[in-house]
């Protein structure tokens, strides 16, 4: 699933730039909670609030996966 679902072309856009997307929890209840917390930094719209580095992302996902 795509975190802006009903939207395409100009207003895609603007969902991305504008509005938090969709959590991933609710395609799959069972998401784990650290997982979801890190997809949901990685796509905020908010440049400051996202990883600052691909590297600070793949440190967040490898300590997930060895605390898994």
């Amino acid at each position: 699933h795509h975190p802006f679902e009903n939207f395409d072309g100009p207003d895609l856009l603007n969902a991305i730039r504008h509005q938090e997307p969709l959590p991933p929890s609710r395609y799959w209840p069972k998401i784990p909670k650290d997982l979801e917390t890190i997809v949901m930094r990685a796509l905020r719209p908010e440049r400051n609030s996202r990883y600052e580095s691909a590297k600070k992302l793949s440190q967040d996902l490898n300590a997930f996966a060895n605390n898994a």
